[in-house]
């Protein structure tokens, strides 16, 4: 419990109160756990506390009921805001992806850093006389990893933190000749960290500002529920796809009416050989400007310039693009367009997709009850901090 706090203390990214932080971890362990392996040793038992909080928090788009153990009448909810909530959530992700990376690696100096990335490199490690010569990594605890490392290394198919997400219509807005906006989207430490964590085979050029390299896809989509983005290979999960692209992300661009973020091109030439494989055109799979083998992505619309960085930009808009390519790579474009969330079709040609985009946007109104709730697109933020902006800036546009 004491490195649990040491870890949000030493972050300082984000918030929780003690009592939930300790709820949360008195919740991850079960008394069927006393001899078990998940919590052998002190690293053992800070992956498995991470990673058990991290499994819990992910199946909630909101604040799970965390009754008080005193009092299980009562909560510890309102000691917590949702943006708080929201942004604990993801980091477990990152951090519980971490605490595994370091408990299973068997190279002791590598074991280490990845420790000391979480805690820092103050972090001091002490002696575990019980470690053998064989247990040569370095934990929480001291050097040694557990005797079950090898096997952990050896089943874990990613290091990645997985990711629920509410995926968005795809479509395309081409930039206009003239009267381009052009802006540089800027790429802190903290997204290198979480790049070279989450997504290690791209590659930052921060001369050119962009972002480029292999991208790895492995998600699983359930409707009613979302994709969940960098997850291990799923047995018998026929949604699950595992996949990789060649993709570039220009993050100095141009900005149209529809299209504020930053222009994605696939560059290995895939589009081109599931368009032969399938008979289909590049507007099927949803890409725009064919040039050889570089295609740019039509990702979605949005009448607003909100950027909330390029994690999210990746995990919101990149990877489902990218999954549904798989997905129609494997099962075909009828059956991604039918199993998976909605598209606005190109056959509908740009004004028609703009219509379908802002029926959408009145119909979040409509059902939405309030700024501080889930905005109904369901992804999990509040309303003011999803929609809104979009919603509120359709409404002015037709009242004037």
């Amino acid at each position: 419990m004491r490195l649990l706090k040491f870890l949000r203390d030493h972050k300082g990214n984000f918030s929780v109160p003690s009592v939930i932080l300790t709820a949360l971890a008195g919740e991850a362990i079960q008394e069927k756990d006393a001899d078990g392996e998940e919590v052998s040793t002190m690293a053992d038992t800070v992956a498995t506390v991470l990673t058990r909080i991290d499994e819990r928090l992910e199946k909630c788009d909101q604040i799970p009921v965390i009754a008080n153990p005193a009092n299980p009448d009562l909560t510890f909810n309102t000691h917590w805001e949702d943006n708080q909530y929201q942004n604990f959530r993801r980091l477990m992700g990152v951090y519980a992806s971490t605490a595994r990376q370091a408990r299973d690696e068997t190279d002791k100096a590598k074991s280490i850093a990845a420790w000391q990335k979480l805690f820092g490199e103050d972090f001091k490690l002490r002696s575990n006389s019980n470690a053998g010569q064989d247990r040569n990594a370095g934990s929480p605890s001291g050097p040694g990893a557990n005797a079950g490392a090898q096997r952990r290394a050896t089943q874990a198919s990613t290091a990645s933190a997985s990711v629920l997400v509410q995926p968005r219509k795809q479509y395309g807005s081409v930039l206009e000749g003239t009267g381009r906006r052009f802006v540089a989207r800027e790429v802190s430490t903290a997204d290198l960290e979480q790049l070279a964590e989450r997504h290690p085979q791209l590659a930052y050029d921060a001369e050119t500002n962009v972002l480029s390299g292999n991208l790895r896809v492995q998600a699983s989509y359930r409707p009613g529920v979302g994709l969940k983005i960098n997850i291990p290979r799923r047995e018998g999960d026929r949604m699950y796809v595992e996949d990789d692209f060649a993709i570039e992300i220009q993050l100095t661009h141009g900005k149209s009416e529809l299209a504020p973020w930053p222009p994605v091109y696939e560059t290995g030439g895939r589009a081109q050989r599931i368009m032969g494989e399938q008979g289909v055109g590049i507007a099927d799979l949803h890409f725009f400007d064919e040039r050889a083998d570089v295609n740019h992505c039509c990702l979605s619309l949005q009448n607003t310039d909100e950027w909330r960085g390029i994690i999210p930009f990746i995990d919101e808009l990149v990877a489902p693009f990218f999954y549904r390519l798989a997905y129609a790579a494997r099962y075909g474009v009828e059956r991604a367009e039918s199993d998976l969330w909605g598209t606005y079709h190109h056959r509908d040609g740009f004004e028609g997709a703009k219509r379908q985009y802002e029926t959408d946007l009145l119909n979040y109104k409509k059902q939405n009850h309030g700024p501080n709730k889930p905005c109904p697109c369901r992804n999990g933020r509040k309303y003011r901090h999803c929609h809104k902006g979009e919603v509120d800036k359709l409404l002015a546009a037709q009242a004037g």
